[in-house]
């Protein structure tokens, strides 16, 4: 996992998680990903646009309300949306997910408090 951030107000904020699609088991039903550090913090600069990414919505993710630190990915919809443009899901390189999704989900700033300490 890597996180993107950009500058506002002179503050770092980020604003992507990317997961490599290499740890997604795309037969599966929910991909768990779980936020520990340290995370990968990169500017916004070096996000590499020549790989194929797929973005991930709000309705496509799921939490578990007993474990803060970790989301789920609801795979069918993510497929389904990818067939819908054409995509084949097995060249997908990455999954970008905002930021302000994950924090609103896990109704926590985790990844924000996770870079500021570096």
């Amino acid at each position: 996992m890597k996180v993107f951030y950009d500058y506002y107000d002179g503050k770092i904020v980020p604003i992507w998680l990317v997961i490599n699609t290499r740890e997604i088991d795309w037969s599966s039903e929910v991909h768990i990903v779980y936020i520990h550090s340290p995370l990968e913090v990169y500017e916004r600069e070096y996000f590499d646009e020549n790989l194929l990414g797929m973005t991930i919505l709000m309705s496509d993710l799921t939490r578990n309300s007993d474990i803060n630190k970790e989301f789920g990915i609801y795979l069918p919809y993510v497929k389904k949306r990818a067939k819908e443009y054409g995509v084949d899901i097995n060249k997908i390189d990455q999954l970008i997910i905002q930021v302000c999704d994950i924090e609103e989900l896990l109704q926590m700033t985790i990844i924000r408090n996770s870079i500021e300490t570096k």
